[in-house]
């Protein structure tokens, strides 16, 4: 299924083509308008297969009481429901019908909260929740609501089919546990699960229908990122999956942008420090072959001085997307500073290596980038050794003499200093 295909259900003429407006510009989505009920059933019937989601208004002149939200949710299709009233007998309605949200016509944000959702359903596709109870009926009650939402969902019915799952899907990114289950119960579970998934790559909210207070707290000191009890109000369980997914997003963000070059899209000097030295250590502890090589852009500061800065930063991402393709795969990468790129090769042989390497460079120095003043050529050198040396940085530095030497020697080469 699409993930940009929306139809808006809305009598307002003017209220739908501010949303559509909004939704096509700043989401990327497709969206088609019908104004009553009976347009929407059409085109529901004729494009049921590549429908997203669906945009409902509660309250249509042929659908008074929501009948509207009622048949696309028995058609599978996620809903978000938006009216101009609320009060608790409204929200007691909606929230009944298994909707994903509803928005209220409030002006601009209500704008911002639609897009939100959907982005939110966007990003829940790719997002994988195991479900944990011993109780069939309850633990399908909790994977239906995650499902309405979009989430890959699994099941498990105990604590060691949950650990199974988790080593077959290292990839789950929320786990949702019952307290009390044979054998294991949900708080020991926890406990097995943080020894080998951080906070910071799965979430885990715990459940529990025993009026205890101490449970929720062993649920938290155990690793837990939250708690929720049973029964709960299915608002608040999809503000809490919400909120913790999102949590988790924004721990994404902050490494990524910490750990990535904001020009280039390749990993920073850091990142590459930390993960090298890694991989450095370990050749060097059980005798595998390691390469290092500096690569530096030649002439640079003439093509800034000549085209600008913008030209100079158009040629930086062109030379990054060449080297991340070529070697991205078999070495690590990064943006070591200014013009200069770092890489490292962990077990492969040095002639391989540099044929690799040579190949890449004469490549380069044949195939212009494509900049706002034209097709503009432009050349690499590189140092690369064999040589670990006792640490990182003095390999790195002896890649950098070696590069040195190259640029004596006439640039647009490679240079290698085998040890």
């Amino acid at each position: 299924m699409p993930d940009k295909h929306i139809l808006m259900v809305e009598d307002s003429p003017f209220f739908a083509s501010v949303v559509r407006r909004k939704l096509e510009d700043q989401g990327g989505f497709e969206v088609h308008c019908a104004q009553s009920f009976q347009q929407a059933r059409e085109h529901l019937d004729q494009h049921a297969e590549n429908l997203f989601a669906a945009l409902l208004d509660l309250h249509l002149p042929d659908s008074p009481r929501g009948e509207v939200v009622d048949h696309f949710v028995t058609r599978g299709i996620p809903s978000i429901v938006f009216t101009g009233e609320f009060n608790e007998d409204v929200r007691d309605v909606v929230m009944s019908k298994n909707v994903v949200d509803y928005v209220l016509k409030e002006g601009p944000d209500s704008l911002n909260e639609i897009l939100a959702a959907l982005e939110r359903l966007r990003r829940n596709r790719r997002s994988r929740v195991l479900v944990v109870d011993d109780s069939a009926s309850a633990r399908s009650l909790v994977a239906d609501l995650l499902r309405t939402h979009l989430y890959q969902v699994q099941e498990a019915e105990d604590a060691d089919a949950a650990l199974a799952l988790l080593q077959e899907y290292p990839d789950t990114r929320l786990l949702i546990t019952d307290f009390s289950m044979p054998g294991m119960d949900g708080v020991e579970l926890v406990r097995k699960v943080r020894s080998g998934f951080p906070r910071e790559k799965l979430a885990i909210i715990g459940l529990s229908a025993e009026n205890t207070p101490l449970i929720s707290a062993r649920f938290i000191k155990s690793g837990a990122n939250d708690f929720l009890r049973k029964p709960f109000l299915v608002e608040e369980f999809h503000c809490r999956i919400r909120q913790n997914m999102e949590i988790l997003e924004y721990i994404a963000t902050i490494r990524e942008m910490a750990e990535t070059d904001q020009l280039t899209g390749l990993p920073n000097r850091g990142h590459f420090i930390r993960r090298a030295k890694a991989m450095h250590s370990e050749a060097r502890q059980r005798g595998f072959p390691v390469q290092a090589a500096i690569l530096d852009l030649d002439r640079f500061k003439n093509i800034n001085d000549t085209y600008g800065h913008h030209v100079g930063d158009m040629i930086l991402r062109d030379f990054s997307a060449r080297l991340l393709q070529r070697f991205g795969r078999t070495g690590l990468v990064c943006r070591y500073g200014g013009e200069e790129f770092a890489l490292l090769f962990p077990g492969g042989s040095l002639p391989q290596v540099r044929t690799a390497l040579e190949g890449f460079l004469s490549e380069v120095a044949a195939d212009p980038a494509t900049t706002t003043h034209g097709e503009l050529h432009y050349t690499v050198s590189a140092g690369l050794t064999d040589d670990p040396g006792d640490s990182l940085e003095s390999m790195l530095k002896l890649a950098d003499a070696t590069l040195y030497r190259a640029k004596q020697e006439g640039r647009n080469r490679l240079v290698c200093s085998c040890g």
